[in-house]
């Protein structure tokens, strides 16, 4: 709730309250995820050797008392300081929570046990982003990074009364080194690159679609994000049973091709119906392909190296949201608001191409 709040809101306080450009909203994005190969690198190995459950809730603990450091940033580089830190955190939190769901999920449907572990998270993903941007227009950004903090540490103090230490052995493997994640990352090369992809379209819609909307006299963009979540709780565990039984690539290919079809429509989004069904389509995109990549990415690894799965799942993410918010950013000032949608969108599509007919010569090659 915390996370997903903050995040549709950001860069409308970015422009709004501070008074940045669009471009530098997409270097701010973009800055966001550059620390989080070292919690990748770090915290992935740790969950490998020491399990994940119980350092879950004090990262989530943390990323809540990140919201109101916002209200601090009265200077550039104290800003860009406190967008590492929540960047840093939120990785952390994630790579655990994601860690101890491989663990517990076993093999066998594997991409419908996947689809249903996310459907909570887009219960909160459905209601914070417009209501965040309520609070954000009705009271303020103070009232928004408020509303953050205490939601987020009462969903911490509730988790913590229901958690339970269990015992279990741990893996005697465990190593900081990063050739040995690089390795180990390998024969995950396939499932990558499509979440780069997917990364890739979502880091343009993270970065500039709230700013392009209100542009547009749209008054609420998080509209977008609330759509976005209805078909990934309708379809979630569909698209990961299908996966189980027609193949990840396919799904994920399908998955892909959706989200490119969403970007690119965002350009010519001028009201709010357009905006939801935009959300509609990326969240059918998402549906096919988030669940579905990360259970692929389990597929490939042993039962010892969760971490290593979800940290290269997430990285992969994250490599793909810098390069859609902070690379991409510049070609606005050359080529217009619309150029980072026209070529995230071409790239997606072509990715999600590319995995269908890799599955089409892999099936006529059996």
């Amino acid at each position: 709730m915390v996370t997903a709040a903050l995040t549709s809101c950001l860069p409308l306080y970015y422009t709004q309250t501070l008074g940045y450009s669009i471009e530098q909203v997409g270097a701010l994005v973009g800055i966001g995820f550059l620390l989080d190969f070292v919690a990748y690198l770090l915290v992935g190995s740790f969950a490998d050797r020491f399990g994940s459950a119980r350092y879950i809730l004090w990262s989530a603990a943390a990323l809540a008392l990140t919201a109101p450091l916002f209200a601090l940033s009265h200077t550039l580089w104290l800003l860009i300081g406190i967008v590492l830190m929540r960047g840093f955190i939120m990785s952390t939190f994630a790579l655990l929570l994601n860690a101890l769901a491989g663990t517990l999920i076993s093999s066998e449907q594997r991409g419908a046990h996947m689809g249903f572990y996310g459907l909570f998270s887009n219960i909160a993903s459905a209601l914070a982003p417009a209501v965040g941007v309520f609070v954000f227009k009705m009271a303020g950004p103070p009232a928004l990074f408020l509303c953050a903090l205490v939601s987020g540490l009462l969903a911490v103090i509730l988790s913590s009364l229901l958690y339970k230490e269990r015992s279990g052995s741990i893996s005697s493997q465990f190593s900081l080194s990063l050739w040995t994640w690089l390795s180990g990352s390998r024969r995950l090369l396939v499932p990558t690159c499509a979440m780069i992809a997917m990364g890739l379209a979502y880091g343009v819609v993270l970065a500039f679609m709230p700013n392009l909307l209100v542009g547009r006299g749209i008054q609420n963009p998080g509209l977008f994000y609330t759509a976005e979540v209805v078909p990934q709780l309708l379809l979630r565990t569909v698209a990961g049973k299908l996966s189980d039984r027609y193949g990840r690539a396919v799904v994920s290919g399908i998955g892909l091709f959706l989200m490119g079809v969403s970007v690119f429509a965002i350009i010519f989004v001028h009201n709010d119906a357009e905006t939801i069904l935009a959300g509609l389509i990326a969240g059918a995109g998402w549906a096919a392909t988030g669940p579905v990549i990360i259970a692929w990415m389990l597929d490939l690894t042993g039962a010892n190296q969760r971490g290593l799965a979800s940290a290269t799942y997430f990285a992969a993410q994250d490599i793909g949201r810098i390069l859609g918010s902070l690379v991409l950013g510049y070609t606005v000032l050359s080529l217009g608001a619309a150029a980072p949608f026209t070529i995230a969108s071409a790239l997606t599509v072509a990715v999600a191409c590319l995995l269908l007919i890799l599955t089409l010569a892999q099936r006529r090659h059996k």
